[in-house]
């Protein structure tokens, strides 16, 4: 639909339709523009997810909602967006999203450590320069 194919290779960048792509360059905050997930599968944890939506909302630029998980990953990648946060994911929800952002920015669990392609949980993306903003955002 939108005729682009993200790539990327170990040992090399990651591209988007053959040409290279780069995080935003943005580092402050309220410059940035951020997605956030609903869980939609799991609706027990939507007041969550409003709650963390609101938070990042209140800090950035503005929130935005794709519905895919790996797509919203490229858009961190290729400098779109400057960060991404869901609650609850499916390793195949993101593992090819992740391994195309990893080449250019930074993707983890919520709390830092590194995501599990064995098993899924929650997931904070972005262009490195904000992560541990989003950290301390998402932990209060």
């Amino acid at each position: 639909m939108t005729e682009e194919l993200f790539t990327a290779r170990r040992g090399g960048g990651a591209l988007r339709n053959g040409v290279p792509i780069h995080v935003s360059d943005v580092s402050r905050l309220e410059d940035s523009l951020l997605s956030a997930g609903t869980v939609p599968g799991q609706r027990e944890l939507a007041d969550a997810a409003f709650r963390q939506m609101r938070a990042l909302y209140d800090r950035c630029q503005d929130v935005r909602r794709m519905g895919c998980a790996s797509l919203e990953l490229c858009d961190v990648a290729c400098g779109r967006l400057e960060g991404y946060v869901e609650l609850s994911l499916q390793p195949w929800d993101y593992a090819a999203g992740m391994l195309i952002l990893r080449r250019r920015g930074q993707v983890t669990a919520l709390g830092g450590a590194p995501l599990s392609l064995a098993e899924g949980g929650p997931l904070l993306a972005s262009n490195g320069r904000l992560h541990s903003a989003l950290q301390t955002i998402l932990k209060e």
